[in-house]
């Protein structure tokens, strides 16, 4: 067992530097006499960390001249030692709120798609409680946890409200865990990529070391790949966004589900499932079940109503029953609690039957909008790979060219997209855009699809 151990250590470590670059491909391996005295360890044992990386696929052996780094074409793991990614986003973020601007580059829905004026109404009604100037409880409005709790409870795994934290939106929910979760400035931290821009900046914020996992556009994070990456970095929790993942639009298979559930429960990983778009889905008549719903992984489960019903309420929540009393302690000292009104009319309107008339529509809508970006998208960039998505707001395109050029260009027409660079912190997509198709589709949005086209077209090879 201790020299299975050893060669397997050996392997792993020669791995990193694989992956780090410091071994490139076509880079001659060490000798193996001198990884022996290098590594204090018999000959035997080399030979089998040797012939483990053959297995991998990680280097080959060429008769009379040792082994030999191969070229990995993707790496599927990167470990990344200081992640730097806050001030690529600012941008985005103000072309957000400029009217000017065609806003490609935010994964938000066209305020006609949103039930704005129900929830006007359920602010009016619950405004008039006398207690609604009032602070509210530090883990939330208490009916509406229960709520919550039933909401995304499972066979498997059962929530009840103490399980449950209201937070000002999902990005406050994936901070809080992670906050819970992490040691800053020293612990590692499992994330697939592409993923979502606010996930690196919480972890450049806690000065977390980020292992890169590459994550499919059709079927996001392989379990392979989640192995691997657990048994060489042993991280501490893994944040991944296994429906419909912002940017890709990617939707993980349930037997994956299941396999990384797994993993994670026996290998000690917390999974921060991010399932903010878990309720936006195009096929079928029944919402996929998140991952943790399986049971078998211990981890936060974090969501949010700005998708679906508003942006502005700030609604979201983390659910778990293995850290939830923790998360409520980390909130309460963060920013004592969240907003007592916002609460009470989100849960007057996700009691009544119009919320899930409403959810029917916005699918449906999406559903057709997403095809028609789509194919829009091929006619304009004819030579780009371009995902095919089952819910959520985002395509993602992977085009022949760097894209912050093209952000750059279009920014010039009040066109905003999303560059590839902004959803990773290694570069690896740099050559793709994530394009917003929660857009009503109008004679100026297919113009604008147009003109991205053709300034993709004219850019400087």
């Amino acid at each position: 067992m201790r020299s299975e151990l050893l060669y397997r250590s050996i392997a792993d470590r020669l791995k990193l530097q694989i992956d780090q670059g410091v071994l490139r491909p076509g880079d001659r391996m060490p000798s193996l006499r001198s990884l022996q005295h290098r590594e204090q360890c018999s000959l035997s044992t080399v030979l089998e960390a040797y012939h483990l990386l053959e297995q991998d696929g990680w280097i080959e052996a060429r008769p009379q001249s040792g082994h030999f780094v191969l070229a990995r074409s993707s790496p599927t793991v990167r470990l990344v030692s200081e992640v730097s990614i806050d001030g690529r986003i600012s941008q985005i973020l103000k072309d957000l709120g400029d009217p000017r601007m065609i806003s490609f580059g935010a994964a938000v829905p066209s305020d006609s798609f949103l039930p704005l004026a129900q929830i006007s109404r359920s602010l009016a009604r619950q405004n008039r409680a006398e207690d609604s100037h009032r602070y509210e409880d530090p883990r939330g409005n208490p009916a509406l946890r229960r709520f919550l709790a039933v909401l995304h409870s499972s066979r498997k795994r059962v929530y009840d409200e103490d399980d449950v934290v209201i937070t000002n939106g999902c990005s406050e929910a994936l901070f809080v865990s992670l906050m819970t979760l992490a040691q800053r400035n020293s612990d590692t931290v499992l994330v697939e990529s592409p993923a979502y821009f606010g996930i690196y900046q919480i972890i450049e914020l806690f000065g977390l070391r980020a292992i890169e996992i590459h994550s499919s556009p059709s079927t996001g994070v392989s379990p392979e790949d989640f192995a691997r990456a657990v048994q060489m970095h042993r991280p501490r929790a893994a944040i991944l966004i296994p429906n419909f993942s912002n940017p890709t639009g990617a939707l993980m298979p349930a037997n994956a589900k299941r396999d990384i559930a797994a993993i994670a429960r026996a290998e000690g990983v917390a999974i921060i499932e991010d399932d903010i778009y878990g309720d936006i889905f195009y096929e079928g008549d029944e919402r996929p079940p998140a991952l943790l719903a399986g049971g078998d992984a211990s981890g936060v489960l974090c969501g949010s109503v700005s998708k679906i019903i508003s942006p502005g309420l700030r609604i979201g929540w983390a659910i778990s029953k293995e850290f939830g009393g923790r998360i409520g302690a980390t909130k309460r000292i963060l920013n004592l609690s969240t907003n007592r009104l916002a609460q009470a009319a989100t849960l007057d309107f996700m009691r009544r039957r119009s919320y899930e008339i409403h959810l029917k529509r916005l699918r449906t809508t999406l559903a057709g909008l997403s095809a028609r970006y789509r194919q829009e998208l091929v006619k304009a960039f004819p030579h780009a790979e371009i995902s095919r998505p089952g819910g959520g707001y985002a395509i993602w395109v992977k085009t022949e060219s760097d894209t912050q050029q093209l952000s750059a260009l279009s920014r010039e027409h009040s066109i905003s997209i999303a560059p590839g660079f902004l959803f990773d912190a290694s570069g690896e997509h740099r050559r793709c855009f994530r394009m917003n198709c929660g857009l009503e589709w109008t004679p100026r949005t297919r113009t604008a699809v147009e003109t991205l086209g053709r300034l993709y077209r004219e850019m400087d090879p």
